[in-house]
């Protein structure tokens, strides 16, 4: 006994006495209830954040210029706002062949074959739908949260087909090409077109044109893009507008300008774009705020895609730009909604791991409650630190019920192990054999932990913070709170015990009947008809 470790000594004497005193024993639990209900208070209060990922620490450099950049300067038109692009020709990626972990994987463009823009309908209908986008009511505008032009009140809109029709209206005045002034503008036509291309004989190549050629509002479109195919600089419309527009290319319509034979006409319009600016800048509302903006731009798209013609039915909305914010939302609520079921499913297998471990269901729920209080706490840490939930938050609590698991799941598993029947004296051989092995693990974690707590990029940092609180509050709940409660209420002898239902419904299996009685020598079965042997005994004795 002399040569004892003296932390086991100590977790042997002076410590269990400390535990199970009649008053401190109460003292220690009234600290406990006082801390669970102000983590309780902390973690009521817990909010998303309304930033993307931060990588270093609020007082570095990098830090304080992103936040300048987003909330040191007044709006302006030089905003670096949230672009949500409507779109038409295009569907969901295609992912079947991209697996789950492979992030780079962008997957096969699946092109909307029903787009076309060339019926007179259509163009008609996205016309109509820009001029519908600058009527908004002042309600719709604030519930999409669109961005007025602090100079011309207009919202702002980036819309191809009001741009072709000015550019158009324009050409159509210049009697030397076109001595009729023939009406140009959208929708389109074939006599219009022609009108257009005559007028251009030195672009066009009439000979090379097919009897079957339809791509009027193309031809228009590229004659508008390219300014009249001019050998100047291209101009500003098409540095803005030639990304929103996806041409294609075919072996039977798509003919190279004449003057300029770099450049082709006739092609197909795959995709189109109609680009609206937001009020929203990046990183400056959290995913309670920004999806219900989003479910209002669905809802405003769809609502549009109906009344489209068929042609223009595959309407949708997105944000390509700026790290696609939209999906981000959606990822930070993914990360939040995973982080919280995470818990919840942690929780209950460790409840049944525990209660199987240690076949008794008393023993498993109490450590069960420990381990909930343990995560109580961390969750409450975060908001009381300054801090909300985030993209680290939530990666950090998934793995909090791991953690909190460890050393109460050891104390539970020494109590079960003691040969004693009363809870005191199992109490006193748990923190006997346990106690050591319990704070060794749990300091051996604590100074790992300690080095990340001075890292300068934020994850390494926030892990470190977690991991000590999370390690911290699992050993004090687990010596102090776990172990009190088990003097207190721990169960005795068979209480909660799992091995009498597992023995009767071995039996229950096996047949067993309430007059059979137990026999340890019964062919295996462990019991026998008391009535059966004492007749078969009587036959023999006569």
């Amino acid at each position: 006994m002399e040569n004892e470790h003296p932390i086991v000594r100590f977790f042997r004497g002076p410590f269990y006495k400390l535990l199970t005193h009649r008053i401190i024993r109460f003292a220690l639990l009234a600290v406990c209830a006082a801390l669970i209900v102000m983590f309780s208070v902390f973690a009521a209060r817990i909010k998303p954040d309304e930033q993307s990922i931060q990588y270093y620490q609020d007082n570095h450099h990098y830090s304080k210029a992103v936040d300048l950049q987003k909330y040191g300067f007044k709006p302006s038109a030089q905003d670096d706002v949230i672009e949500v692009y409507i779109v038409y020709g295009l569907k969901n990626q295609d992912l079947q062949e991209c697996s789950n972990t492979d992030f780079a994987c962008t997957g096969r463009t699946v092109w909307d074959d029903g787009f076309d823009l060339n019926p007179k309908r259509a163009q008609s209908a996205l016309v109509d739908f820009c001029a519908r986008l600058q009527n908004l009511s002042d309600v719709d505008v604030e519930r999409l949260k669109i961005r007025r032009n602090a100079v011309t009140n207009r919202l702002e809109t980036q819309c191809f087909v009001e741009r072709i029709n000015e550019y158009m209206e324009t050409e159509s005045k210049n009697t030397t090409k076109y001595p009729m002034s023939p009406d140009l503008s959208l929708p389109t036509t074939e006599v219009k077109v022609d009108a257009l291309v005559h007028g251009n004989i030195d672009t066009y190549n009439l000979t090379a044109v097919s009897p079957l050629f339809y791509r009027y509002f193309e031809t228009v479109m590229g004659y508008w893009l390219h300014d009249g195919y001019k050998h100047e600089t291209r101009y500003n419309d098409f540095r803005v507008y030639s990304d929103l527009l996806g041409e294609g290319t075919d072996k039977f319509d798509t003919r190279p300008v004449a003057s300029r034979p770099d450049i082709l006409w006739g092609t197909k319009l795959l995709y189109a774009a109609v680009v609206v600016k937001t009020t929203l800048k990046f990183g400056t509302f959290s995913f309670d705020d920004g999806l219900p903006i989003v479910k209002a731009w669905d809802g405003f798209i769809q609502e549009e895609s109906n009344s489209m013609p068929s042609t223009l039915s595959g309407m949708s909305q997105c944000t390509p730009t700026g790290g696609n914010p939209w999906h981000f939302l959606n990822v930070q609520k993914e990360l939040v909604d995973t982080a919280t079921q995470g818990i919840y499913v942690g929780i209950v297998l460790a409840f049944v791991v525990i209660t199987l471990a240690t076949k008794n269901v008393f023993t498993g729920l109490l450590a069960t409650l420990n381990i909930g209080v343990v995560t109580l706490s961390v969750v409450g840490l975060i908001p009381m630190a300054g801090r909300k939930l985030g993209v680290l938050e939530s990666l950090n609590l998934s793995l909090v019920v791991g953690l909190a698991v460890d050393y109460v799941v050891h104390l539970a598993e020494g109590y079960h192990a003691s040969a004693a029947q009363d809870r005191l004296t199992r109490t006193h051989d748990m923190l006997e054999h346990v106690g050591i092995s319990v704070l060794s693990g749990a300091l051996t974690t604590l100074g790992a932990s300690v080095f990340m707590c001075a890292a300068v990029i934020l994850f390494f940092l926030q892990f470190g913070i977690f991991m000590f609180a999370t390690i911290g509050f699992s050993l004090f709940y687990s010596l102090f709170g776990f172990s009190v409660l088990m003097g207190l209420l721990g169960p005795q002898g068979q209480t909660g015990s799992l091995v009498p239902v597992v023995r009767w419904l071995r039996f229950r299996l096996r047949g067993k009947k309430s007059h059979h009685e137990h026999c340890e020598k019964c062919e295996g079965r462990g019991f026998h008809d008391a009535e059966s042997v004492f007749t078969t005994r009587r036959r023999k004795k006569f």
